[in-house]
């Protein structure tokens, strides 16, 4: 039998968590629940601002499921953001983001 895609899946990182009131992880079981029902393993990534450890679970999984969220930091994108939509973007989340 062959087996089943490991999916990593990205949350969100919520600024004071219920547990010890440090940043946690945030995610809706709709996400793992749907990969369960297409076959995959759900495999959550957490958020840290290291390079070498989103490199390696990327090849480790058989895919990667990008959640919604905040908006992505525009100065990863554009070096120049039209002031009508600058109005529009909410605060980001740099770790998240790298």
């Amino acid at each position: 039998m062959k087996p089943r895609p490991m999916i990593l899946i990205t949350p969100c990182a919520e600024r004071k968590g219920v547990e010890f009131s440090d940043t946690s992880l945030s995610l809706s079981d709709r996400y793992p629940r749907a990969i369960l029902a297409a076959g995959g393993v759900p495999w959550v990534l957490p958020c840290l601002s290291s390079e070498n450890l989103v490199a390696e679970a990327v090849r480790r999984c058989e895919g990667v499921m990008l959640t919604g969220g905040d908006d992505v930091q525009p100065k990863l994108y554009s070096n120049h953001l039209p002031r009508k939509l600058k109005r529009t973007v909410s605060p980001a989340d740099p770790a998240r983001d790298k």
